[in-house]
């Protein structure tokens, strides 16, 4: 996952995309909906890693990827990397482009879900604009702090 989010390595992404796709990932009749990178980072890397994500997964199912949301500026919203839960539920990060039609059904994709807060704002915003049926699909689960022990010595 890191050589995702450093380089977009589209090997690692495919490989992400299959077992996403082979995880009950519903795919019948819904767009693929990127969640938006911040413009800063995005500027810094030159990697949307959840776009490159949606990519393989729309060639794996053949269904759309739509990129209806937006992140806004780092200066106006809060960086996601090391926020609390309540900085990360600032309201408004995250609103409809107005690049294209919100999908009526819709998964969002991305790769890592930490507190939810992003896939929570990106999916009230969906919904609000006329989603009917919303779902999310992200490739790892970050463990809240204090969650993982060291392995034992005898591994």
């Amino acid at each position: 996952m890191i050589a995702l989010k450093s380089s977009g390595a589209k090997r690692v992404a495919a490989q992400m995309a299959k077992l996403m796709a082979e995880a009950a990932l519903p795919t019948e009749g819904v767009a693929l909906v990127p969640m938006p990178p911040d413009p800063a980072r995005l500027r810094a890397t030159g990697v949307d890693h959840a776009r490159i994500l949606a990519e393989q997964l729309s060639g794996l199912t053949g269904r759309p990827v739509l990129r209806v949301l937006e992140r806004l500026p780092r200066g106006q919203s809060v960086r996601q990397v090391g926020a609390s839960r309540q900085e990360r539920q600032q309201p408004g990060r995250i609103q409809i482009s107005g690049r294209g039609t919100v999908p009526s059904r819709c998964v969002v994709v991305d790769d890592v879900y930490t507190t939810g807060a992003s896939l929570q704002a990106a999916c009230s915003g969906l919904l609000l604009s006329g989603a009917q049926v919303v779902h999310c699909a992200v490739f790892a689960r970050a463990l809240p702090p204090g969650f993982a022990r060291p392995m034992p010595r005898s591994w």
